[in-house]
């Protein structure tokens, strides 16, 4: 299920993606998959290709500079809240289409997919 946001002017996309969609989307493919939560809940498990840039820092817009603004970027954290906090560092650095995992990792781990280390 898809839910999205309005698309207006200069603004860019943002989808929030239930676990399916947003595996389908990401496992086996070349995006951008970032993990905003901190290095320690990173170690402990995350998605296959995520890198990690932690939202709590007080880089976290200027470290987003190493992506591709132009090209999708998925993003998660633990339950959701970091990544829709995030959201608004994405939109100021000019990225023009973001993807969120609804419900965080909690979520796609309680759909059974896996995580490494």
């Amino acid at each position: 299920m898809l839910a999205l946001s309005c698309n207006i002017g200069q603004d860019p996309k943002i989808i929030i993606l239930e676990p399916q969609e947003f595996k389908t989307r990401v496992l086996n493919k070349d995006v951008q998959i970032i993990d905003v939560r901190t290095p320690e809940e990173y170690e402990q498990g995350h998605i296959i290709g995520a890198k990690n840039i932690d939202y709590l820092t007080k880089s976290f817009g200027e470290d987003l500079n190493v992506l591709n603004k132009s090209e999708p970027v998925y993003i998660y954290c633990r339950s959701g809240k970091r990544s829709k906090k995030s959201i608004s560092d994405f939109k100021t650095q000019g990225f023009e289409e973001v993807y969120e995992l609804d419900g965080g990792i909690l979520n796609w781990r309680k759909e059974g997919f896996k995580t490494v280390n």
